[in-house]
């Protein structure tokens, strides 16, 4: 599982590195570029973490910190891309290339990005399994409205 990880981790830093829109809207939009040094430094992280010799829970620990820290920044990423689309649209010049090139990246991040994060928290789920005992399980949820048809569901996993 931790060579799965490694290797993915691998792959995303390799692609993100060759894609120029990343680099050209990184440049322009500080926001994006700040966002994109998080998403390699979390992928840096797993990729260094995967390879300590003797891994183990405190280990798996950092695994799962910096997994969370990568998913929250891509959905952060790609709230910060919407509004900076409706941006340049609002404006009243708004910039064929910028608009394209932000919509490559957010496509990139929902095709390729967001599925392999997902793949990868497969592998992690497999190695928290085997180097920690879940402590705790809670499980709570609500109902909104049904015109609406809102529902949210929480669960929660403390390990010991």
């Amino acid at each position: 599982m931790l060579t799965i990880i490694e290797q993915t981790a691998d792959n995303l830093l390799q692609e993100i590195d060759m894609n120029n829109d990343i680099r050209n809207l990184g440049g322009t939009e500080r926001i994006v570029g700040d966002a994109f040094h998080v998403i390699v430094t979390s992928l840096q992280e797993i990729r260094s973490t995967t390879r300590v010799p003797n891994f183990g829970r405190d280990d798996a620990h950092d695994l799962i910190i910096s997994m969370q820290t990568l998913s929250a920044t891509c959905e952060l990423l790609s709230y910060n891309l919407d509004f900076i689309a409706a941006r340049n649209v609002a404006s009243h010049n708004p910039q064929q290339a910028a608009t394209q090139t932000i919509t490559s990246v957010k496509n990139w991040i929902s095709a390729k990005l967001i599925p392999l994060i997902n793949g990868i928290w497969q592998s992690v789920w497999a190695v928290l399994a085997k180097y920690v005992t879940p402590k705790e399980w809670t499980v709570s949820g609500e109902l909104g409205t049904p015109v609406l048809g809102l529902a949210k569901a929480t669960v929660g996993i403390t390990f010991g």
